[in-house]
């Protein structure tokens, strides 16, 4: 817990700018924006937007439960309509960008139902009996099809809140030379939250994407973590290739595409 505190004294209370470098106890920090998103470094977290949770024929949406779900009907759930409205032109652009996308399932089960996940875990929804259970292949464990993987991009089933508990996570983002994990998913102030904490753990700098998480989050998030909208962050590497641009390293014609692509 003091590792914790100290971490996010150093870190996260410090004024998230533009493009900002501190040498902290001899140690590099980043602390600006642009370094926190920069595309060389960066990673999209995806996390658990998952059907049963945000698809109108999910477990917890849907009005008839006794019924199996029926994905031909399938809609986004209202509460998570703008999210993923926001989430994916986001994702859109960080693939032109370059950034490794890494979608994150909660899977309870595997194939032969076989249960995954630890008493602990399930001792947390003791008071939600109709907490679904995602099972191993399953549509109801999938990422909703709005925003589902496309080639090339990374899924990691989880069987804890935290991504990178028990999970190939951490070694992922390594082969790639990954800093900062750019967060979105839900929910905010439980997996995603659990998340960042892991990524602190292991070295990571956790970056909450504002507009691409579930707005339900405490109000002291801001304040200890680096809260950031799509849009500044669209803003930043906009500013990258402008500089690059000017040196010679990215033609006119590919820096306006690439700004077309976020808008």
């Amino acid at each position: 817990m003091k590792r914790f505190v100290l971490l996010l004294a150093l870190v996260f209370l410090l004024p998230v700018s533009a493009g900002a470098e501190r040498v902290i106890n001899g140690v590099e920090v980043l602390t600006g924006t642009d370094d926190l998103v920069d595309p060389a470094h960066a990673a999209v977290l995806v996390i658990d937007l998952q059907n049963d949770w945000v698809s109108s024929e999910g477990r917890f949406i849907r009005a008839d439960k006794t019924t199996p779900a029926d994905p031909s009907k399938h809609k986004v759930a209202p509460n998570y309509e703008q999210q993923i409205r926001n989430l994916k032109p986001f994702l859109a652009r960080a693939r032109k960008e370059g950034l490794p996308i890494v979608y994150i399932e909660y899977i309870h089960n595997d194939k032969n139902g076989v249960p995954l996940v630890c008493a602990t875990d399930i001792w947390c929804q003791r008071n939600h009996p109709d907490t679904p259970f995602q099972k191993e292949g399953e549509w109801n464990g999938r990422t909703v099809s709005d925003i589902a993987p496309q080639k090339g991009d990374l899924t990691v089933h989880k069987v804890h809140g935290d991504a990178f508990s028990g999970t190939p996570l951490d070694s992922l983002l390594k082969e790639r030379g990954i800093k900062s994990c750019l967060l979105s998913g839900t929910a905010t102030g439980a997996c995603v939250l659990y998340s960042a904490l892991g990524a602190l753990d292991y070295g990571y700098y956790p970056v909450f994407i504002s507009d691409c998480v579930d707005p339900h989050f405490p109000n002291w998030f801001g304040d200890s973590f680096p809260m950031v909208g799509a849009k500044d962050v669209y803003e930043s590497w906009d500013r990258q290739h402008d500089e690059q641009a000017k040196a010679g390293g990215v033609s006119a014609d590919a820096h306006q595409g690439l700004k077309k692509a976020a808008r």
